[in-house]
C-alpha cells in the first residue's frame, strides 16, 4: 500500500516537472520569437540600412563636389594665365613702339624715306589751255611736261581742283569712246589716255590730234604719260588749269 502511494507522489512530481519544463521552454520560445520580431529591432535594421545608404549618399556627394572644385580650379588657372599671357603681349607690343619711336629719333632719315613723296615734296599738275601742255611739279622742280588735247571750244573748266578716284578703263557709250588710265579732277571731267575703241585699241585720227583743243572737256594725253600719272598721282593732288 505504502509504496503505490509512494509510486503515486512519484508520478505526480514527474508531470509537475515535465508540465514546469514545458511552460519554461514555451515562454522562452515566445520570448525569443518576439525579440526577433520587434518592431525596434525591425526599426534599428531599417535605420542601419538608411544609415549605411546615407553614409554611401554623403560619401558621392563629397567626391563629386570635390570633383567640381577641382575642374573649378582648373578653370581658373586657365583663365588666369591667358590673362598674364595677355598682358604680356601688351607690354611687349608696347616695348616695341616705344623702341621704333627711339630708332625714328635716331635716325630721321630712315623715317623720311619710309614717306618717299614727303621727303620730295607733294606734287602739282598745272594744265595750260593756250599751249596745250601739262606740267607736272615736285615741290617747285618741274620734273614732267606732255602735249595735251583740252575740251574743244573751251569745254575744259578752268580753275584750282584735287585729284580724286581713278581707274584703268573707261567706255562711254554716248561718245563710242573709252581710255585707258584715267584720273578724275572734277565731276566727269578726266585725265586720260588717247581715245579708244570698246576692244581697248587707239582710234589713229583721234591721236594724230594731240596738241589741239577736241576734246569734250577732259584732258587727253598720250597712253604712256596717262599711265605714269596713274602709277604716281596720289588722290589729293592740286590741280590748276588756266588760259
Amino acid at each position: 500500500m505504502r509504496k503505490r502511494l509512494k509510486a503515486k507522489r512519484n508520478l505526480r512530481r514527474r508531470r509537475v516537472a515535465f508540465i514546469f519544463v514545458i511552460g519554461i521552454l514555451l515562454t522562452a520560445g515566445f520570448a525569443f520569437g518576439n525579440e526577433r520580431t520587434s518592431p525596434d529591432n525591425i526599426n534599428g535594421l531599417v535605420c542601419y540600412s538608411e544609415g549605411n545608404n546615407t553614409n554611401s549618399q554623403n560619401s558621392q556627394i563629397s567626391w563629386r563636389e570635390d570633383e567640381n572644385d577641382r575642374t573649378l580650379h582648373v578653370i581658373a588657372k586657365q583663365k588666369e594665365a591667358k590673362r598674364v599671357a595677355a598682358r604680356e603681349a601688351e607690354r611687349l607690343a608696347e616695348e616695341s613702339q616705344i623702341e621704333l619711336a627711339k630708332k625714328a629719333q635716331l635716325n630721321p632719315s630712315r623715317a623720311i624715306d619710309a614717306n618717299p613723296t614727303s621727303r620730295r615734296g607733294t606734287y602739282k599738275i598745272d594744265v595750260s589751255i593756250s599751249e596745250q601742255k601739262v606740267r607736272v611739279y615736285q615741290g617747285d622742280t618741274l620734273i614732267k611736261e606732255w602735249v595735251v588735247s583740252t575740251g574743244k571750244n573751251n569745254r575744259t573748266p578752268l580753275g584750282r581742283f584735287t585729284t580724286k578716284q581713278k581707274g584703268d578703263w573707261f567706255f562711254s557709250e554716248k561718245y563710242q569712246q573709252g581710255g585707258k588710265w584715267w584720273i578724275a579732277f572734277q565731276g566727269n571731267y578726266l585725265f586720260h589716255s588717247v581715245p579708244m575703241d570698246r576692244n581697248q585699241n587707239i582710234i589713229p585720227e583721234e591721236a594724230e590730234m594731240l596738241g589741239t583743243p577736241v576734246s569734250h572737256g577732259c584732258v587727253r594725253l598720250d597712253v604712256e604719260h596717262a599711265k605714269w600719272l596713274y602709277d604716281n598721282i596720289p588722290q589729293g593732288t592740286p590741280v590748276v588749269i588756266h588760259n
